[in-house]
């Protein structure tokens, strides 16, 4: 779950902020010890190192796995066919209408494609991810956003 830390402020009757704040949290809804790899999970064992890092690790997996769209298309320039197959896959992309790795999941259950195809498909849409972030020069908010989550991830790790 994502929170706009500045709007709940404002609804709650405390000055705007001149900057924007933004939580991410994830909830285990179900046994969180099979996420984890480890037998029964008791309170206590919240306090264990490895079982911090193993939490810590699932945390910024999930994140991100997390698709982030940019409302900004990618460059429409092309000079090849290699290259207009890539814009208009970025484009697709881009608009978030439709959550192709959800598609893919779907169709791997459905027995449309195959589990090696499946890999080869997310490979290719990282890559094309990857192509118009290059030249669109990136989305600067996603960007900041992953790099802090990064950074953030690094640093909660080395403090356990």
């Amino acid at each position: 779950m994502f929170y706009d830390k500045a709007t709940e402020r404002i609804e709650k009757g405390f000055d705007k902020l001149s900057y924007n704040l933004l939580r991410y949290e994830l909830k285990l809804k179900k046994n969180p010890s099979s996420f984890l790899n480890v037998g029964k999970l008791y309170a206590k064992d919240l306090f264990e190192k490895s079982v911090c890092k193993e939490l810590l690790k699932f945390w910024y997996y999930e994140y991100k796995k997390i698709q982030k769209n940019s409302k900004c298309p990618p460059s429409l320039n092309f000079s090849t066919l290699t290259d207009l197959k890539n814009v208009l896959a970025a484009y697709a992309i881009s608009t978030g209408e439709l959550d192709i790795f959800r598609v893919i999941e779907k169709n791997i259950k459905k027995g449309l494609i195959t589990p090696v195809n499946a890999h080869r498909c997310r490979k290719f849409i990282d890559e094309v991810q990857k192509i118009a972030t290059i030249k669109t020069g990136g989305n600067s908010l996603l960007n900041e956003l992953n790099t802090k989550m990064e950074l953030k991830y690094k640093q909660c790790l080395k403090s356990i």
